[in-house]
C-alpha cells in the first residue's frame, strides 16, 4: 500500500513513489540516499566521490546535467595546481581502456584517456553510494568545465551522441534488473548563502516527497538536437515574462536547459537586449561562467521580477536573487547568448535553488523533470508589496481613529442634549392661571389696568388657556427661582414680593364658556442699583426684572 499524498511516476509501466519505491516480486527493495552537495572554489555545486575501491581517493566533482559523461584531473596535468588530482596507478580497481574522450558543455571542454573505475558518493551518514564499473575521462589538463573542482560528474543522458551506456543511471539499471527507470530529488541551497559551502542535498535513487509541497508539474524530456546547445536536459517552457519598471518581455512555449552547473539564466538576444537597454546604468562584460555568453552589471538597486510557468506550476524571482552583488558593484542573474541565432533559454542555479526538481531517467531521450515548490519556504514578499502594506495599515489606522472621533464627539453631542433636555428652566416673567379642574398654573395675564401694591397691572383677553405655551425665557433674561413644593413657605418680605396664589379678587365681567378662573398677573419692578424702573412685557422678556413665585400646596 503506497502513502498517501505522494507523487507517482508511471514512467513504462513501473510506479516509483516518493519515499520508496513499490516493492514486486523479484525486484529488491531500495531506499534513498542522501547525498550532500558541497561548494566547488568556483561557488559551483559538487558532491564527494571515492574513487577505488579500496584505499579511495577522495576528490570533489562539480555535478552538471549537461553530459552524461564522468571526468577527472590526472596526476598527469602539468596545469592543475591547486586542485587535487587523481592517479590510475593507486587505485586497487581501476583498468585502463583504450582511446581518448573528449568532454564539452558550453563551449568548456576537455579531453583524456578512458578508465573504468569503482567508484562511490559519500552519503550524509558517512557511509557511500556505490556505482562501480563507472567510465571515467581523465584528462591531462585542467579546464575551466571542472569549476573549481578535481573533475565533473555528468548527471545527463549522452542525447546527442546516444551513448546512454556510459551513464552512471545506465549502470545502475543494468545492476537492478526490472527497474526500468532511475529517480533523484534536487534540493539545491541559494546562491551566496552566508558564505556557506554547504550546497544543498541529492535525495539519491527515491525523490523525497516531503522536500517540496503542494502539485509537482511533470514535463517530459525533449529531443535535442545541434542547436539545443548541445546540453542534454531541455523541457517545454510553458510561459517566460520579465518586468524592470515599466518595460515587460513575455514569450510562451520556449525550449529552456535545466542545468545547475551555471549560476545564472541564459536569455536569447531578443529578450536580452531590450531588457538591459531598460535598466539604466546597465552595462556588458565578459562572462566568467560561460565563454558561450555576455555578463551585464547593473545598478545595486535595480529592480526585476521573473515569472515562470511549466505546466500547472508557476514560480517568481525577484532581485534579492536576480541581482548578485559583488563589493560595491553588482551583476545581473541575467546573462545573453553571444550567438544572435540561439533561440532557447538556459536555467541555472539562480532558478533551481528556488525550487525543487525531481529527474526521472530511463533512456538517453527519455525522461521527465518534475517542477515543485520548496517545502517550508516562507513567500517572498516584493518591496513594493510591503510598502503598500504599511500605507494601507496607516490608512486603515487613519480611519479607525478619525471613526473613533466621530463617535466619541457624537456621543458627547448626545450626552449634552440630554442634559438640555433634563435641565428645568425656570419661567421668568410669565403670568399664572389656575386651573380648578386640574389644579395647574397656567400661564395667564392681568384683567384690570391700574396699580395695586405697588405692581403695574395690564389687562388682556384671556382665551382658552389650553391655547397656551409656556415661553423660556430669552438669552438676556434673568432666570427666577422656583421654591420646591416641599420648602416651608416665605412670607413677602418687600413690597415687591406677593402670593400668587392668594384668592383673586371676585370678577365682575361676564361669564364665559370656559370653567377656568382668571386671576391677577403680576408684572414685577425690579430695582437695579438704586435706580428703579417700570418693567413692561417687552422690558421684562429682555431680561430686566425677575420674579420670584411662592407657591402653597394645593390639595
Amino acid at each position: 500500500m503506497k502513502p498517501a499524498n505522494v507523487l507517482v511516476f508511471a514512467l513504462a509501466g513501473v510506479p516509483c513513489v516518493l519515499g520508496g519505491l513499490v516493492q514486486r516480486d523479484g525486484l529488491i527493495p531500495i531506499v534513498r540516499s542522501n547525498i550532500p552537495l558541497v561548494r566547488t572554489r568556483d561557488g559551483r555545486y559538487g558532491v564527494t566521490v571515492n574513487m577505488s575501491s579500496s584505499n579511495p581517493q577522495t576528490l570533489t566533482f562539480a555535478l552538471s546535467t549537461g553530459t552524461g559523461l564522468v571526468s577527472v584531473l590526472g596526476s598527469s596535468c602539468s596545469n592543475c595546481t591547486g586542485s587535487a588530482t587523481y592517479d590510475p596507478a593507486l587505485s586497487s580497481s581501476a583498468r585502463l581502456l583504450e582511446g581518448t574522450q573528449g568532454v564539452s558543455v558550453l563551449g568548456q571542454s576537455t579531453q583524456g584517456n578512458l578508465v573504468r573505475e569503482d567508484c562511490a558518493l559519500q552519503k550524509e551518514d558517512g557511509t557511500a553510494w556505490a556505482y562501480p564499473n563507472q567510465t571515467v575521462v581523465v584528462a591531462n589538463q585542467s579546464s575551466p568545465i571542472f569549476g573549481g573542482a578535481s573533475g565533473l560528474l555528468g548527471l545527463g543522458t549522452n542525447a546527442l551522441s546516444g551513448n546512454f551506456n556510459e551513464t552512471l543511471f545506465a549502470g545502475w539499471l543494468s545492476r537492478n534488473p526490472g527497474r526500468t527507470n532511475f529517480s533523484y530529488g534536487m534540493q539545491l541551497q541559494p546562491l551566496g548563502a552566508d558564505g556557506s559551502t554547504e550546497g544543498g542535498m541529492l535525495h539519491w535513487v527515491v525523490p523525497d516527497d516531503s522536500a517540496f509541497q503542494g502539485t509537482m508539474s511533470v514535463k517530459d524530456k525533449l529531443s535535442v538536437g545541434p542547436s539545443d546547445m548541445n546540453l542534454d536536459w531541455v523541457v517545454n517552457l510553458d510561459s517566460f515574462s520579465i518586468s524592470a519598471g515599466d518595460l515587460k518581455i513575455s514569450k510562451t512555449n520556449e525550449r529552456v536547459a535545466i542545468d545547475p552547473f551555471f549560476p545564472g539564466i541564459f536569455l536569447p538576444q531578443s529578450v536580452s537586449r531590450p531588457l538591459f537597454a531598460g535598466i539604466p546604468g546597465s552595462s556588458s562584460q565578459p562572462s566568467s561562467s560561460s565563454p558561450a555568453t555576455t555578463a551585464y552589471t547593473v545598478p545595486c538597486d535595480t529592480q526585476v521580477t521573473l515569472d515562470v510557468r511549466f505546466g500547472e506550476f508557476s514560480v517568481t524571482l525577484r532581485e534579492d536573487v536576480l541581482v548578485f552583488k559583488n563589493g560595491t558593484t553588482c551583476t545581473s542573474a541575467f546573462e545573453e547568448w553571444n550567438d544572435q541565432g540561439m533561440s532557447e533559454f538556459l536555467f541555472g542555479a539562480t532558478f533551481i535553488s528556488a525550487v525543487y526538481l525531481v529527474f526521472t531517467i530511463s533512456g538517453s531521450n527519455d525522461g521527465s523533470i518534475g517542477f515543485g515548490a520548496r517545502a517550508g519556504q516562507a513567500t517572498k514578499i516584493h518591496p513594493a508589496a510591503i510598502a503598500g502594506i504599511v500605507i494601507g495599515s496607516v490608512a486603515i489606522v487613519a480611519i479607525i481613529v478619525f471613526t473613533a472621533v466621530l463617535v466619541l464627539r457624537s456621543r458627547r453631542r448626545r450626552r449634552d442634549d440630554s442634559k438640555q433636555e433634563n435641565k428645568i428652566e425656570p419661567f421668568g416673567n410669565v403670568t399664572t392661571q389656575v386651573d380648578e379642574q386640574r389644579g395647574l398654573l397656567m400661564p395667564q395675564t392681568p384683567t384690570t389696568a391700574g396699580t395695586q401694591g405697588g405692581f403695574n397691572i395690564t389687562p388682556v383677553s384671556s382665551p382658552n388657556p389650553s391655547a397656551y405655551t409656556t415661553p423660556f425665557p430669552s438669552a438676556n433674561t434673568r432666570q427666577s427661582f422656583v421654591t420646591p413644593l416641599n420648602a416651608a413657605p416665605v412670607a413677602p418680605s418687600t413690597a415687591n414680593e406677593i402670593d400668587l396664589l392668594a384668592p383673586p379678587p371676585p370678577y365682575s365681567g361676564s361669564s364665559t364658556s370656559s370653567h377656568t378662573t382668571e386671576v391677577q398677573t403680576i408684572q414685577l419692578q425690579s430695582t437695579v442699583g438704586s435706580s428703579s424702573r417700570p418693567t413692561s412685557a417687552n422690558s421684562a422678556s429682555q431680561g430686566y426684572g425677575f420674579q420670584q413665585e411662592k407657591r402653597r400646596r394645593l390639595s
